[in-house]
């Protein structure tokens, strides 16, 4: 894993983009519709996310896509639900709803969550993964 991720950032401090952007790159999946995410998939009642969550972080970001999932880094301790609380926080003002649209629906107890995001569309939070993650150009997403 070490290694594959030093693989990347290489290539990223080559191309002088972030880091995320040339892990999502590697990881994108061909639909019907176009490109997307492996960590994002729709349903009746919103977007789900794939998240892997790293409590007790120095800060609270994004740090690409990894495995299927969005890797998401906080500053809460994994002690009585702080680290739930902190993701519903960070990912509320991440795609700027209240935090009664974010709802963990399966890993309240793991590192792997999925997270349902209740009102934007998945185009509107390709976006502001895209944005958070400084990958400003299509070719790069």
């Amino acid at each position: 894993m070490t290694r594959r991720v030093d693989r990347w950032r290489r290539a990223a401090s080559k191309d002088k983009g972030p880091v995320g952007c040339v892990a999502m790159k590697r990881l994108r999946v061909d639909s019907n519709s176009g490109e997307k995410l492996a960590c994002l998939s729709v349903n009746a009642r919103g977007v789900i996310v794939q998240l892997q969550v790293q409590p007790r972080a120095s800060r609270n970001e994004l740090a690409g896509v990894r495995e299927g999932s969005l890797k998401v880094r906080l500053t809460a301790p994994p002690v009585e639900g702080e680290a739930n609380k902190e993701c519903i926080k960070f990912l509320a003002k991440l795609f700027n709803i209240p935090k009664s649209s974010v709802e963990i629906i399966q890993g309240h107890k793991s590192r792997r969550k999925s997270v349902l995001i209740k009102g934007p569309t998945l185009e509107q939070v390709e976006e502001a993964l895209r944005r958070n993650l400084g990958c400003l150009h299509d070719s790069e997403w």
